[in-house]
């Protein structure tokens, strides 16, 4: 079998030779072909990186068994499948004239600021340790920030453009699958995007009545109204993925019970998912969401949420759940990625250490996972505890 077909008969409920493994190697891949020099860019955990990125041709520090091998080649080298997020790739954001984006960047900073009719908003982004971006200055800083994204939104229209899903799926080819990656849920991203997840809580605190996601759970006006807007606007987004090519969509929460309480899952979160959920199966999309924190407390409604696939679980002692806890909380149908904790690839690590931790998850999941690293190898790892841990797989069907 393909790495592609052990993926979606696994997904599926059907069998496998062996268990799929789909490790994100990007952050790997781009410290090994940059080395100590300077970088033109970073790029996503599993973002796409083109047969053509000048990327391929660095020799940095890569193994001399990858040197001339690209992206897609050392998967194919390594026999392992290959996960890719397609940032927005299956649509266009078309923003009315009256919103205006300024973009500057300094050193490891980019500011932008955004001016509207209703006022301007400003957002600083820090490029951290890792080579990712970090918003390190939130767009909110006042309940009178809510009404100038929500005029944002409301002059924001968004347009089907499937022609970069298909390059993208004829490149990926049986090597793995392509996640069309949906934007976070509105509270998601007032939480990550926004606002941040203390001004939220304030925000949330100022109203004294509590109800359901749309009629207010005691957020002030300004912040209902906002919520109204994005939900409204993503349902339209959530159609154009539905009906666009592909088997796979992917929104990515990154859910952790210590930002995102049980209390804020189950009446922010949990009805616009299923909700979500409901469109894209219609469409005929199996669905994943991003899980890597701690979630014992939100395991009880992981089986009302609508999701196929939980990416990303990473169990103790990162986390604070064991591989079997995590099987038993899936619900009917559903399936995990669950992984070796990244923390225990730090150079020098044992080998053994991390394939005895892969054969318990392995032992404890049984059908019901797809084995990785939690969730991303990370940059200085030795790439032959990858290698060994795709072997280790051919003796688990």
């Amino acid at each position: 079998m393909t790495s592609r077909e052990r993926f979606l008969n696994r997904i599926n409920g059907k069998p496998v030779d062996r268990t799929p493994f789909f490790p994100d190697l990007t952050k790997w891949y781009e410290h090994m072909r940059y080395g100590d020099g300077e970088r033109d860019r970073s790029f996503l955990p599993g973002g796409i990186i083109w047969p053509d990125e000048p990327l391929h041709n660095l020799p940095g520090i890569m193994p001399e068994r990858y040197r001339d091998l690209d992206f897609l080649g050392v998967h194919r080298a390594i026999d392992c499948g290959m996960p890719v997020h397609g940032y927005h790739i299956f649509f266009n954001t078309n923003i009315d004239e009256s919103v205006q984006f300024a973009k500057e960047q300094a050193d490891r900073q980019i500011t932008t600021t955004v001016t509207t009719p209703v006022g301007t908003l400003r957002e600083v982004r820090t490029l951290n340790a890792t080579h990712n971006w970090t918003v390190t200055e939130h767009m909110v800083k006042s309940h009178d920030d809510f009404k100038v994204i929500e005029y944002v939104t409301e002059h924001t229209e968004s347009t089907p453009d499937y022609e970069p899903v298909k390059k993208a799926l004829e490149m990926i080819g049986d090597q793995g699958y392509l996640n069309l990656i949906i934007p976070r849920s509105p509270m998601g991203r007032m939480i990550h995007n926004y606002a941040g997840l203390l001004p939220m809580t304030y925000a949330i605190a100022d109203a004294p009545d509590r109800g359901t996601l749309l009629d207010t759970l005691g957020a002030p006006d300004a912040v209902r109204k906002l919520l109204e807007a994005i939900t409204e606007k993503d349902r339209e987004l959530w159609k154009i993925a539905a009906e666009a090519p592909g088997k796979i969509a992917f929104m990515a929460d990154n859910m952790d019970e210590f930002l995102i309480s049980p209390v804020w899952y189950r009446d922010y979160f949990l009805p616009v998912y299923q909700e979500m959920n409901a469109v894209l199966h219609a469409g005929g999309k199996k669905v994943l969401t991003h899980m890597d924190g701690r979630l014992k407390n939100i395991f009880p409604m992981i089986p009302d949420s609508g999701f196929d696939v939980l990416d990303g679980c990473c169990p103790a002692p990162m986390c604070d759940y064991e591989p079997k806890e995590l099987a038993a909380a899936l619900g009917e149908g559903q399936t995990a990625y669950c992984g070796v904790p990244a923390s225990y690839f730090i150079p020098g690590a044992s080998h053994e250490k991390i394939l005895d931790f892969a054969k318990k998850i392995l032992d404890e999941m049984g059908e019901r996972v797809i084995l990785n690293v939690a969730d991303v190898l990370p940059a200085e790892a030795d790439i032959e505890t990858v290698e060994k841990m795709a072997e280790l797989v051919k003796s688990y069907g």
